[in-house]
């Protein structure tokens, strides 16, 4: 009990800072209101708190206190003093929380449900509460099978979960930081300006910057990037294939209507937005009808899976503006943006 209103304490407190913070001095221009988007935002957070509190409530907490009771986990195996403890314990859990969040995007079924908390016009404090409720739960039971793998001291996984929360808050705040400090400020956390880029609609900056709390891992494990391509106030939030806000109804449904691979869009403005797996790409090039392929990513970004495209219109996103003129030729036909 004691946990959870010092967790909901802590939250509604940083939230009410966050907003004030916005409203005092906002990074961006919101594309999306607040009055389009917080009700189905607050909605979800609602719900997920209720929602957790009867599934699976205290369910973290309840998985350091059984590693204690039976002597399990890596803080107990090796007998490592409290200090030791909280750290294996934080840093482990921040860890878990990264690696969960790298997974989430690299998965099709994963995506389905996460894509509603990318799917938000708007990039605000209230971004960072819009998660499904199915990955509410799932995440809460992949942080309680890492407690009891690490040994995780009770007390530390409460500090985490409120560190988490409101990391959340703050990094998905829209809020002015100066550049100068925003750069040393990442050297140890997520600040806003370095969360932001991963809610671009591009799909390399949004496989990106996973981190929540601690900003190394997304350096250590070769995922940081430093500016969207756009810069902060040119980049676009949000999904390309959702760009209307969706209610709480919506949000719901979400993860079981659509595709989850690269779309496509029809040239002629009349077919849905639909997916096509990078793997065929490359084979569909070579077909008679084949597709217009506009390639926007930039040099750095070639070197990947998908590697060089040929026979796709190659022109980097921030050149795109001045040379639309280019894509006259291919007019009518099936566009596939990479």
């Amino acid at each position: 009990m004691l946990e959870t209103t010092l967790r909901l304490a802590f939250s509604l407190g940083t939230f009410g800072a966050m907003t004030a913070w916005e409203y005092a001095l906002p990074r961006r221009e919101l594309s999306a209101t607040r009055r389009r988007r917080w009700p189905a935002n607050l909605g979800l957070a609602l719900l997920n708190a209720i929602l957790l509190r009867f599934l699976s409530g205290g369910l973290v907490v309840s998985a350091a206190a059984l590693a204690a009771s039976r002597g399990m986990g890596l803080t107990h195996w090796m007998a490592l003093p409290v200090w030791a403890g909280w750290m294996v314990t934080i840093v482990g859990l921040d860890f878990a929380v990264y690696f969960q969040h790298v997974l989430f995007h690299a998965v099709a079924v994963l995506w389905r449900v996460h894509r509603v908390h990318h799917a938000d016009l708007g990039f605000d404090a209230t971004t960072g509460v819009r998660f499904h409720p199915i990955e509410m739960v799932a995440s809460a039971a992949v942080k309680a099978s890492v407690v009891v793998l690490l040994g995780g001291i009770g007390w530390a996984v409460v500090v985490f979960e409120i560190l988490l929360n409101a990391s959340s808050l703050f990094n998905h705040g829209n809020v002015f930081i100066r550049p100068d400090l925003d750069r040393w400020l990442r050297w140890l956390i997520v600040t806003p300006d370095m969360h932001r880029i991963h809610h671009s609609s591009r799909v390399a900056e949004t496989n990106s910057n996973f981190g929540f709390s601690f900003s190394w891992w997304d350096r250590l494990c070769g995922t940081y990037r430093a500016e969207p391509a756009l810069g902060q106030l040119g980049l676009q939030i949000g999904l390309a294939e959702y760009r209307e806000p969706l209610n709480l109804g919506q949000l719901l449904l979400l993860p079981f209507r659509g595709s989850a691979g690269p779309y496509t869009l029809g040239g002629n403005g009349s077919e849905a937005p639909r997916r096509i797996e990078p793997r065929d790409l490359g084979d569909r090039l070579s077909l008679p009808d084949a597709p217009t392929v506009l390639d926007v990513r930039g040099p750095d970004e070639l070197s990947g899976p998908l590697g060089r495209l040929e026979g796709a219109v190659s022109i980097p996103i921030e050149d795109l503006p001045a040379r639309l003129e280019e894509l006259a030729a291919f007019r009518g036909r099936l566009l596939v943006p990479v």
